[in-house]
């Protein structure tokens, strides 16, 4: 029997479609829980520098779906010819389109533009996904595909705790038909033995790093962050223009020279820099003195230089 291992985050989110249908098999697994302090001199080894992580017998893949798909096989989850594995996996792409449509929103990080996308997002696409599913669970008898318990409705069951920890709701609260493919998933003893003794999940924000705790609070979104620190340093703007012209310069970075006096911009560039030289493998400010300048005013402060002497020496 192969070795596998799931490498993810402690939460369940992505990884959880594989912990399911690897219980549901009886397959053996090694369940890795990557802490935050852990990540980054793990994210290099990872393909693609992202989890969540199959390894199977030594060998590592990576993509949430090509790998949820290929347990399926091991397992009996999938159809019996192309046409039924085509059916099941329309329905998982259209519940993943549904997951990143919720996501994106989750994610944004300016609160004005994510409260608009919220109104679309609760008015319009939620109602329309979840009315879409559950005609399609009535219509295969409380199941996503076939009539019968396959990897969709387990990448469904799987995920649903981490939509509705996204939307703040009980998603399928109203949807009966969602409620059964629900049920025929967590009915089946070797999830139910899963669930008791899978660890409790700590509460990182979507699942993702870097993250900020400030008082025990935990907040992600790298340039919300940053943005909240360069406020309480006073490398933000002195008014809501001056701000929306720092922003544009962090969002676009494409000019990333907004004045005569540092901002967060040029830290945040400055901070940014080995990683993006280390991916493209240059020197990416080669025969640009102007940014050249721009670096060399953000080390050239005593802070940075101070922090620069005494941070830990990593390979990114």
């Amino acid at each position: 029997m192969p070795e596998y291992k799931v490498w993810y985050f402690n939460v369940k989110a992505l990884g959880e479609p594989l912990r399911f249908l690897l219980s549901y098999g009886g397959l053996p697994f090694e369940d890795i829980r990557v802490t935050r302090e852990e990540w980054p001199a793990l994210k290099p080894s990872m393909p693609m520098g992202q989890m969540p992580i199959l390894e199977v017998d030594g060998k590592r893949v990576h993509q949430s779906l090509a790998m949820c798909r290929y347990l399926a096989k091991q397992v009996g989850l999938v159809g019996a010819d192309a046409w039924e594995d085509l059916q099941i996996d329309t329905v998982v792409d259209t519940v993943n389109d549904f997951r990143l449509k919720i996501a994106v929103v989750s994610y944004e990080p300016d609160d004005n533009v994510k409260q608009e996308k919220l109104v679309t997002l609760n008015n319009e696409v939620i109602p329309f996904y979840l009315e879409k599913l559950d005609d399609i669970a009535k219509e295969n008898g409380g199941y996503l595909a076939l009539g019968k318990l396959t990897w969709a409705d387990f990448y469904f069951t799987a995920i649903l705790d981490y939509l509705n920890y996204l939307t703040k709701t009980d998603l399928i609260a109203n949807h009966e038909n969602l409620k059964a493919v629900v049920n025929h998933v967590l009915e089946q003893e070797s999830i139910k033995s899963w669930i008791e003794k899978r660890p409790k999940t700590e509460s990182m924000p979507m699942g993702q790093m870097p993250v900020l705790e400030v008082d025990g609070r935990r907040v992600h979104q790298s340039l919300a962050m940053c943005r909240y620190v360069a406020k309480q340093i006073k490398l933000a703007g002195n008014d809501a223009i001056e701000d929306l012209q720092i922003d544009s310069i962090v969002d676009t970075i494409n000019d990333f020279r907004l004045s005569k006096w540092t901002t967060w911009a040029d830290v945040y560039f400055a901070g940014i820099l080995d990683y993006l030289n280390y991916l493209t493998k240059q020197d990416l400010l080669g025969d640009y003195e102007n940014l050249r300048n721009v670096v060399a005013g953000v080390l050239g402060n005593e802070n940075v230089a101070a922090y620069i002497r005494k941070r830990p020496i990593t390979e990114v």
